[in-house]
C-alpha cells in the first residue's frame, strides 16, 4: 500500500483546495519505473482526483489530491485528510460507481461488493472475475435501489436514484443487510432456473424473410435485469417453480408481441414512463400466472399493517407517531381510484384521520 507524508503546502487554485503530498515508499502499479495511478486504483483507494504535481522541489516527487468543498473524511490508512466528492475533478476519469465507492464508504458498500461476487450472479451476467470499473457492483446497487425504494418511487435520472440509495443506506444495519442478501439470492435462484444463460437478454421474434426467432447472444439488457430481479425478490420459490414454464412463455411473449413493453426496454429506458410501463406490464403478467387475479383486492391485509407499524409507526402524511395500531390505516401511495395497486410496494401507514382527509392535505 502507498504511504504519504504531508508536504505542508496548501494552495487555493480555481476555487478548489489542493493538498500536496510527498510520495514515500510508493508501491503502486508502475510503467517504465514511474508510479502510475489508474482509475481503478484511485477508486479503490478513495481518491476522486489524484495526479502528479507539475513541480518537483529538489529530487522529491509530489502528488496532489483535489479537495473541493464537500464531504471530508479522515483516513488513518494514509494519515491525511481526504475529501470525497460527487463530481469528477481529477485527471483520471471515474465512472459513477467508482465515485460512489469513494463517497459512500461503509457497511452498505461492503455488502454490495460481497453480493457482486456471488458465483450464480456472476454466471448469469456473464463475468468470471470482478469488473475493474465496478459495473458488477452497480448492477447489485440497481437491484437494491428498486428493492428498497420500489419503481413507484423512481425518479430519473438513474444516477441520482442510485446515489440516493447509497446515501440512505450507507450505514445499513445487520438486519436489513440480511434481508437484502436473502432477497438477492432468492431472485438469482429463480432467474437461474427460469432462463439460465439467457437471463437478462432479449428474445427477438422472426421476420418475413427469416421466421426464426433468437436470443440476443451477448448484449446485456439492464432493463430486463431490473424487472426480473425486482419481481422475484419477495416471491415464494416453491410457488414460482410450479409455474416456470408458464412464466418463461409469458416473458418471451412480452419481448416479442407487446410493442409497448419492447419500446420500454429499448428506447429511453431510464425515463419515468418507460420504467413504469415495463414494471407494470411484467408484474401484471406474473400475478396472473401465480394466482393473483387481475382485478386486485381493495384493502391491504392486517399482517402488512402490523409489519409496517412495527417497522415505523410514524404517519406517512403528517409525520407524527401513531400511538396505537388500531388508529392506523394502510393507505395506497398511488391512490386506488387512479390505478394504484394493492401491493406492499404501494402501501404506507397513516393515521385513520389523515387517510380520510388525504384529498384536502395533499
Amino acid at each position: 500500500m502507498p504511504q504519504f507524508t504531508q508536504a505542508g503546502l496548501l494552495r487555493q487554485i480555481e476555487g478548489r483546495r489542493v493538498e500536496y503530498f510527498k510520495g514515500s515508499g510508493l508501491q503502486t502499479p508502475k510503467k517504465r519505473g514511474k508510479p502510475r495511478f489508474s482509475a481503478s486504483f484511485c477508486a479503490r483507494e478513495g481518491f476522486c482526483g489524484f495526479q502528479r504535481a507539475n513541480f518537483q522541489p529538489g529530487n522529491a516527487i509530489f502528488f496532489k489530491i483535489y479537495i473541493p468543498p464537500g464531504r471530508f473524511e479522515f483516513s488513518a490508512h494514509f494519515g491525511c485528510l481526504i475529501c470525497y466528492e460527487s463530481i469528477n475533478t481529477g485527471s483520471v476519469s471515474l465512472n459513477d460507481q467508482e465515485l460512489r465507492n469513494c463517497i459512500y464508504r461503509g457497511p452498505y458498500n461492503v455488502l454490495l461488493k460481497e453480493l457482486s461476487q456471488d458465483s450464480a450472479f456472476k454466471s448469469l451476467v456473464g463475468i468470471s472475475k470482478p469488473d475493474k470499473r465496478m459495473r458488477d457492483v452497480e448492477l447489485v446497487l440497481r437491484f437494491a435501489s428498486f428493492y428498497h425504494q420500489t419503481y413507484l418511487n423512481y425518479k430519473p435520472p438513474v444516477r441520482k436514484f442510485l446515489n440516493s440509495e447509497m446515501e440512505r443506506n450507507q450505514f445499513i444495519s445487520d438486519t436489513y443487510s440480511s434481508d437484502l442478501r436473502n432477497a438477492f439470492k432468492n431472485s438469482i435462484q429463480i432467474i437461474n432456473s427460469l432462463l439460465g444463460k439467457n437471463s437478462f437478454k432479449r428474445f427477438y421474434r422472426g421476420t418475413d424473410t427469416n421466421p426464426n426467432g433468437y436470443w440476443e447472444p451477448k448484449k446485456f439488457n439492464a432493463s430486463l435485469f431490473d424487472i426480473l430481479m425486482y419481481s422475484f425478490a419477495r416471491e415464494n420459490k416453491n410457488i414460482i417453480f410450479q409455474h416456470l414454464d408458464e412464466i418463461r412463455e409469458a416473458f418471451i411473449h412480452l419481448m416479442t408481441s407487446d410493442q409497448g413493453f419492447i419500446d420500454s426496454i429499448e428506447l429511453s429506458t431510464s425515463s419515468l414512463q418507460a420504467v413504469t410501463k415495463r414494471f407494470d406490464r411484467w408484474r401484471l403478467m406474473l400475478q396472473e400466472i401465480v394466482g393473483v387475479q387481475q382485478k386486485e383486492e381493495r384493502c391491504f391485509s392486517n399482517k402488512l399493517k402490523q409489519e409496517l407499524f412495527s417497522k415505523d409507526s410514524a404517519c406517512a402524511i403528517c409525520g407524527n407517531t401513531i400511538q396505537v395500531i388500531d388508529d392506523s390505516a394502510v393507505d395506497h401511495i398511488q391512490q386506488y381510484w387512479q390505478g394504484g395497486k394493492t401491493i406492499p410496494e404501494n402501501a404506507r401507514l397513516t393515521h385513520r384521520y389523515c387517510n380520510w382527509s388525504r384529498p384536502r392535505k395533499e
